[in-house]
């Protein structure tokens, strides 16, 4: 996947596909998230840390919640992007509104 995107991010006509830009890259932060939660998760579970602080923050770190907050973060960015006409100029919303004139 990520070979497609630098071959597409290289390219001019992807440079008008924003909309697609901030797609791909939340996704891309949430991959990363995910294998990071999964593996505080993890390291929560079979480790035994004596400091209660640090056993909390670990259990914290690996916690699902986050990831709920970080998904709602993603929809709430596309949302934005959309509404701001990141697509490009492929929005159904038209800017500006012209008279109409009758012969």
């Amino acid at each position: 996947m990520s070979l497609n995107c630098n071959r597409y991010s290289n390219d001019d006509s992807f440079s008008q596909f924003t909309l697609v830009k901030v797609l791909i890259q939340d996704q891309a932060i949430y991959f990363i998230m995910v294998i990071f939660c999964s593996v505080m998760d993890i390291v929560a579970n079979q480790l035994f840390i004596p400091n209660a602080f640090i056993a909390d923050l670990i259990a914290g770190l690996g916690s699902p919640s986050l990831l709920c907050v970080l998904g709602s973060h993603l929809l709430v960015h596309l949302k934005e992007a959309g509404e701001r006409g990141a697509n490009g100029g492929t929005s159904y919303r038209m800017r500006t509104m012209s008279n109409i004139k009758f012969s």
